[in-house]
């Protein structure tokens, strides 16, 4: 909520050309710190949800399954121990919160993305905090 009031505040400052790219800002982070081992993926994802262009990777489900995944990255998120990547999951058809942990071989695709209406990253958060 205290990040909610700032931004709310930060955005009345704004010009009106400047409020757009506040909304498009997909990295969302308290004071952190990053593994060694998770900067170059996050780099890469970062450059991902920045231009809008699908990823494949491996991932290991919590229950030991591991599957392929292509997926429209929206945010990289940071909860206190690790990072994770939220996103449109072209397999289940739906949002889904992916741990950096169990994913490997991530590969940037050249295929474009558009946000559209319900997946995008303000939809992606409604999701997950409703």
């Amino acid at each position: 909520k205290a990040a909610e009031r700032a931004l709310l505040k930060i955005e009345s400052v704004l010009p009106v050309s400047g409020k757009g790219q506040l909304e498009r800002q997909a990295l969302l982070v308290p004071a952190f710190h990053i593994a060694p081992g998770q900067v170059a993926p996050l780099g890469a994802l970062r450059g991902a949800i920045d231009g809008r262009r699908k990823i494949r990777f491996d991932y290991v489900r919590a229950d030991g399954l591991a599957t392929n995944r292509v997926v429209w990255p929206l945010g990289l998120f940071f909860w206190g121990g690790g990072w994770s990547l939220g996103g449109w999951c072209e397999l289940r058809r739906d949002f889904r919160n992916f741990r950096l942990d169990r994913m490997s071989a991530p590969d940037v695709l050249a295929e474009i993305f558009t946000p559209d209406e319900g997946r995008t990253l303000a939809d992606f958060l409604r999701h997950v905090t409703d």
